[in-house]
């Protein structure tokens, strides 16, 4: 608490750690201990350190903290500090379900939840309204070969030769998908990506180049993914 009072994020941080590693099954410091983690590596804008500490400083049932003024306080605290990590991370869809719980606890004159949610529309937009991740319905640690087989299993779904009643919407997806995969699969890119940096225009730009080449939707032989 006191370097958390003195705004100390890395001793915080240092001692939270210590903290689960030496007593894991004291539960009730063990939460207080992953929620000052928490908080601590959003001060230290740390969102791939902090969206774990996160989760589990919000573990549990919300409705035994409602009422409880000094519970309830430290929940929403950290159920904000959760959805920026998300935010940060551009898990957009799990951002929102964090700011659904918090916008309960910090009540209509508290602001944050709001601001965040409008942040997530923002960055939403901005980076062309879907995610990469999301596209491919993976997690935002996944490996190499798993984004290979994601991409090849939803690009013989949605390939516009297999929906010729439904094209228009399987070129939007198709191209969705090619994009997501251009952007995944490139370390330098998916790098940028994850870090917030909008790599959208040249994603893009690097599609519609890989596009021009023919793709065989029952063989699925083309260049990518190797």
């Amino acid at each position: 608490r006191e370097a958390v009072r003195m705004n100390d994020w890395l001793t915080t941080v240092a001692k939270a750690e210590k903290l689960l590693e030496a007593d894991p099954e004291a539960d009730w410091f063990v939460l207080r201990a992953y929620r000052a983690h928490c908080h601590a590596q959003r001060e230290l804008n740390e969102p791939k350190r902090a969206v774990e500490s996160c989760k589990a400083a919000t573990a549990g049932n919300i409705a035994e903290v409602e009422g409880l003024e000094e519970e309830e306080r430290e929940a929403r605290e950290a159920y904000l500090d959760f959805a920026w990590a998300l935010v940060e991370l551009h898990r957009w869809q799990e951002a929102l379900a964090a700011l659904d719980v918090a916008q309960r606890l910090v009540g209509d004159n508290d602001t944050r939840a709001s601001e965040l949610r409008e942040e997530v529309k923002r960055k939403q937009e901005a980076g062309g309204k879907f995610d990469y991740y999301e596209i491919l319905g993976l997690a935002r640690d996944a490996t190499l070969e798993a984004i290979k087989k994601a991409y090849r299993r939803l690009a013989l779904l949605w390939h516009p030769d297999k929906n010729l009643d439904n094209q228009e919407e399987a070129e939007e997806m198709f191209r969705k998908i090619s994009e997501a995969y251009t952007a995944l699969s490139d370390p330098g890119i998916r790098d940028r990506y994850d870090v917030g940096e909008d790599v959208h225009t040249e994603t893009k730009e690097r599609t519609e180049q890989r596009r021009k080449f023919k793709v065989n939707p029952e063989t699925f032989s083309e260049a990518d993914p190797e």
